[in-house]
């Protein structure tokens, strides 16, 4: 079968795929996180990594539909093409944030474990801490760390649907927004 390999892309005012990417694996997924600073730098990491076999690519919030489609134009139509997005309430909080600066990805596969599934990627414009968990309770307990340790926000891969996003959202005690791509 192979190794399954996912793509999370994350949009910023000066950051590249060369300067600012991260990746870990389990026996069967591979997870590669890239940063970008433009819609044209986005959909030549969405070919790059669809040349490489990605078979799942989520956007950031800061992606819509429209762009979505857009990148999804670009590639085989087999391969997934899912934006986070917050619902009326995680937004507004969202909108609210006086930084972006710290951001959380929370990544659910069967087999990944926080301790071994996890990095963290920083720059002066974004530190990003990525977590991959095999169920719910690891994701709220990730997530609460993350809350904990002050990171502003936190977007979940498309795993999770907007009613595990709300688990997330109780788990954090409503403190930061939580953004779901499910």
């Amino acid at each position: 079968m192979g190794v399954f390999k996912y793509v999370f892309i994350l949009n910023s005012e000066t950051l590249t795929p060369e300067n600012y990417h991260g990746s870990f694996e389990s026996d069967s997924f591979k997870v590669n996180v890239f940063g970008v600073n433009s819609m044209d730098m986005a959909c030549k990491t969405v070919e790059k990594a669809v040349k490489d076999g990605a078979q799942l690519i989520d956007l950031c919030g800061d992606y819509d539909e429209a762009k979505a489609n857009e990148i999804k134009s670009l590639v085989n139509k087999d391969v997934g093409i899912k934006f986070v997005r917050y619902n009326d309430v995680e937004m507004a909080k969202f909108n609210a944030l006086t930084s972006i600066k710290t951001y959380g990805i929370i990544i659910k596969v069967d087999g990944f474990a926080p301790e071994i599934h996890n990095l963290k990627m920083e720059s002066d414009e974004l530190d990003t801490t990525v977590v991959g968990v095999s169920n719910m309770k690891e994701a709220c307990d990730q997530a609460k760390k993350m809350a904990d340790s002050g990171i502003a926000f936190i977007e979940l891969c498309s795993a999770f649907d907007e009613e595990k996003a709300n688990e997330i959202v109780s788990a954090v005690n409503g403190k930061i927004p939580v953004g779901f791509a499910g």
